[in-house]
């Protein structure tokens, strides 16, 4: 910045010298540089705040361990007590989670709107866990609102982690180049949601059909029947968790 201005007071004097417009050319070239730099300062601002945001909403999310009151929240279902196989990647689930991990790749959630679980399903007829792989460069955040939009057509309200999935990938190469590989980490928590429209249903994501609102036990009844105790026993403990913080 200091050079450009150096080059700035160099080139006034040499205009002054050869042409009558001198002054009105450098009035513009100093007004361009300001509203330039106006502009990259409230950029920052923005960008500052946007991570001090984020940072409130990880402090908070932490707080969610505090809420094993009694041995029936805390007692993990069946299906996340043993490992899980989700193709070529096998899922060690823990209560216990790390904001700060580098290895975090994949962020999930059990959305509500009052005392009622939100559910999709894609066109082939499979319910499944809102959630999925970041993009490069994205926290964990922004792409769970990025997610919710997605795949339920809803703004994210709020979201409070309770544990995490420890991955390991047997397959030769990363799902993605961008993610962690062999060994990543799934966060998992639960948060408010609000509809606002369809889901936005990406053309490179997998399609979702139908967006529901069910009471806790028909949709531990949805996954059950499509054989996914894991994503039953998620719902399941989200629902515990949120019920023994309020």
């Amino acid at each position: 910045m200091i050079l450009l201005f150096a080059l700035v007071l160099v080139g006034s004097i040499i205009l002054i010298m050869i042409s009558p417009y001198a002054i009105l050319i450098i009035g513009a070239l100093l007004l361009t540089m300001v509203i330039h730099m106006i502009m990259k300062q409230n950029l920052l601002k923005k960008d500052i705040e946007e991570i001090k945001a984020l940072l409130m909403e990880e402090k908070e999310a932490k707080r969610s361990l505090e809420f094993q009151t009694n041995s029936k929240v805390a007692e993990l279902p069946e299906a996340l007590a043993k490992t899980i196989e989700w193709g070529p990647v096998r899922a060690d689930f823990t209560r216990d989670y790390d904001l700060d991990s580098q290895r975090i790749s994949n962020v999930s959630m059990v959305p509500f709107i009052g005392e009622q679980c939100v559910m999709f399903q894609l066109e082939d007829g499979r319910w499944e866990l809102p959630g999925g792989t970041l993009e490069p460069g994205e926290q964990f955040m922004q792409g769970l609102r990025r997610e919710a939009a997605e795949e339920l057509g809803a703004e994210l309200k709020s979201y409070y982690v309770f544990g995490q999935f420890n991955c390991r990938s047997l397959a030769e190469k990363a799902y993605r180049p961008h993610i962690p590989h062999p060994e990543f980490v799934r966060l998992v928590g639960y948060g408010d949601v609000e509809l606002f429209g369809e889901p936005l249903n990406p053309p490179d994501g997998e399609q979702v059909a139908a967006v529901v609102l069910m009471d806790i036990e028909e949709a531990v009844s949805r996954f059950e029947e499509q054989d996914r105790h894991d994503l039953a026993g998620i719902y399941m403990l989200a629902y515990r968790i949120r019920a023994a913080k309020s």
